[in-house]
Order: C-alpha cells, then sequence, then structure tokens
C-alpha cells in the first residue's frame, strides 16, 4: 500500500506542476510560441515546427461565388412548320410488306420536305411480337400532299400485325422571292430641231 501511495503523491505533483508550463506557452490562431519556437497549424503534440518562418505558408486558394447571366438564342427551324398527318394502308405479300400512303400537307404556300419511319409490327412464328423500321424522306417543290408506295421486306414464317406511320416532321419550303421589278426606262424625247 505504501508503494500506490507514493506513486500517487509523484502523480499528483507532476499534474501541479503542469499550470506554470501551460502558462509559458502563447497562442495564436494555429501558432504556439514557446521560446523561440513556433508550431503551426499544428495539432496537439506539433508536428509542424519550425524556426520563426511561420509566415511563408503556401498559397491559398480562395473560392467566391457569383451568379452570371447569359442569353442564348437558339436557331430556329429553317422555315415555317407545316401541318402534317398520315394515312396508310398496308398488305401482306409472303415475306413483303406493301404499303400505300398519304402525307397531308397544309398551310404551306410553297413546296416541302420531311421525314417519318414506317413501323410495321409483325407476329413470328413462336407468337413473340416484333417492329421493323424503315425511314423514308421526300421533298417537293408544290405544296401538294405527299403520296408514296413501298414494298417492304418483313421476313418470312410471319404475320404482319400493322403498319404506323411515326416521327412525322415536316418543313414548308420558303416561298419563291418576287421577282425583283426592272425600273421602267425613262421616256426619252426626240431632240429638239437645231
Amino acid at each position: 500500500m505504501a508503494r500506490i501511495s507514493v506513486i500517487g503523491i509523484l502523480a499528483l505533483s507532476a499534474l501541479g506542476g503542469l499550470p506554470s508550463a501551460l502558462t509559458a506557452q502563447t497562442s495564436d490562431q494555429g501558432r504556439i510560441q514557446d521560446g523561440t519556437l513556433e508550431t503551426c497549424r499544428a495539432r496537439p503534440g506539433g508536428s509542424r515546427i519550425r524556426s520563426n518562418n511561420c509566415d511563408s505558408e503556401a498559397p491559398r486558394t480562395v473560392r467566391t461565388e457569383h451568379e452570371v447571366t447569359v442569353r442564348v438564342e437558339l436557331p430556329g427551324p429553317r422555315g415555317p412548320q407545316c401541318e402534317a398527318s398520315a394515312l396508310t394502308e398496308y398488305s401482306q405479300r409472303g415475306a413483303i410488306a406493301r404499303v400505300a400512303g398519304t402525307v397531308s400537307i397544309g398551310s404551306c404556300p410553297a413546296g416541302t420536305n420531311g421525314s417519318f419511319a414506317l413501323v410495321a409490327r409483325v407476329r413470328d412464328a413462336s407468337g413473340e411480337i416484333k417492329s421493323i423500321e424503315f425511314n423514308e424522306t421526300w421533298q417537293r417543290d408544290d405544296p401538294e400532299d405527299v403520296k408514296f408506295t413501298g414494298d417492304y421486306a418483313i421476313g418470312a414464317d410471319v404475320e404482319l400485325v400493322n403498319v404506323r406511320v411515326r416521327g412525322l416532321s415536316c418543313t414548308c419550303a420558303e416561298a419563291p422571292a418576287a421577282d425583283a421589278q426592272t425600273p421602267e426606262a425613262a421616256p426619252t424625247t426626240p431632240p429638239a430641231p437645231l
């Protein structure tokens, strides 16, 4: 028991001297000064000790936020958009789907151009339905409707379920510019007699 009390007395005397050791150190925003040594940006225990050169720290990165408004004008379509609808008729002839249809054009005073996809749905021998897509385009110089007829390979041993038009887009061609009128020739007067 005498041994434990001696150790306890020594420990208490060591703790009693601790406040006097702490008062000798001063701190200043991340540095602890103890005599001539400074500890910069150190954690307790001091891992970065320098001799009076704490002011030469590495460059800092400063981040700021600033709101920027940018106006971007996207180019519009190259011509007025036309109103278009499609009507199709189809039949199966073996491994071929015969499709006839019309793309009805509205509100275009001049020609048109456009595209669409014909999607044929077929049922194979296992009963699974698959879609086969055929892309088509057109260009006309007049405002008339677009008529099309075509044979499309759908494969052997399939049953044609239906054919639909999807992704129909149409653009009106620009109307031709009015012919520039030539100025009328100024009337000529006969030369005056001498």
